[in-house]
């Protein structure tokens, strides 16, 4: 059924969230998930019900789009959104999915420069799928089904596929390959306390920054332009890293042409593993699509 946008509160920005010509970073937008988050409990009788059962809802997808919209970090983002508990079918066995949908807005303006139009506009949105598991439970303990969350008195509501994370890295239509295949990645990621969050793992939101920085040193290496911003980012998680874990990154660069108004596309596929695993058994899948 059709779902509407509620108004979820406001989000405060980090001047690191903008670009340089006001433009919004992508990694300004996964903290409004917090906002719909707070928003969505608010009419719960009981917030903690499913953390009592350890349960809990676990990243595993996220796609974000950002827009042209110059913005200044002194106005903060307004944030709408809504969730959605779903069952999800998955392969031989049904998976429990929570997912969010959001939408981030903000009146524009510049941080140095007069002139910015100041009026409201979309600055971008956000889907982030979540599956319901015991992640503190043993292995074999772990899946969370539609009844668990019903005994919790909460419903479940429709069906969803649930999408392997690999499908992420699907090679994009129309775009020219850049590299035949995936680059590995040289520079060990070392992971630390820093890196780790409540939930005893790598933060999600980790590796969109790793993979970023990983992509300017390809791109440098390919005496390629190095003044791009990430329009549109997807990523599937497939399963943590931990503090101590040491990490690489292989890439592989495909290229868009532009098309009408529309400027050339760089898009760019990574996945994450142990420094010496194989692609096969990558951790997190990502995709960011970057233009001038």
């Amino acid at each position: 059924m059709a779902r509407e946008y509620r108004p979820a509160g406001t989000l405060q920005l980090r001047y690191e969230d903008i670009a340089q010509d006001g433009r919004a970073l992508i990694n300004s937008i996964p903290p409004a998930l917090g906002s719909v988050w707070r928003a969505l409990l608010v009419d719960v009788k009981d917030p903690n019900v499913l953390q009592k059962r350890g349960i809990l809802p676990i990243l595993s997808r996220i796609k974000i789009d950002v827009t042209e919209h110059v913005v200044s970090p002194f106005r903060p983002y307004t944030v709408e959104g809504y969730g959605e508990q779903l069952s999800g079918i998955a392969d031989d066995y049904t998976r429990v999915l929570f997912n969010v949908h959001a939408r981030i807005s903000a009146k524009g303006g510049h941080a140095v420069f007069a002139g910015a139009p100041d009026a409201v506009d979309l600055v971008g949105t956000m889907f982030a799928e979540h599956v319901f598991t015991r992640p503190f439970a043993p292995k074999e303990e772990r899946r969370v089904l539609p009844a668990d969350l019903i005994a919790a008195g909460l419903t479940v509501e429709g069906e969803q596929p649930f999408e392997p994370a690999r499908t992420v890295i699907a090679e994009p239509e129309g775009a020219t390959a850049i590299d035949p295949a995936f680059v590995r990645g040289e520079v060990p990621l070392a992971m630390g306390l820093m890196h780790t969050d409540a939930n005893q793992h790598v933060n999600s939101l980790v590796y969109p920054r790793l993979f970023e920085e990983a992509l300017l040193r390809r791109l440098a290496t390919l005496g390629r332009p190095l003044a791009v911003r990430a329009r549109t980012m997807e990523i599937g998680y497939r399963r943590p890293s931990f503090a101590g874990d040491v990490l690489r990154v292989d890439t592989r660069l495909f290229e868009r042409p532009a098309h009408g108004t529309q400027p050339a596309r760089l898009v760019a596929l990574g996945v994450f593993m142990g420094n010496d695993e194989p692609i096969e058994h990558g951790r997190v899948f990502i995709r960011l699509v970057l233009a001038s």
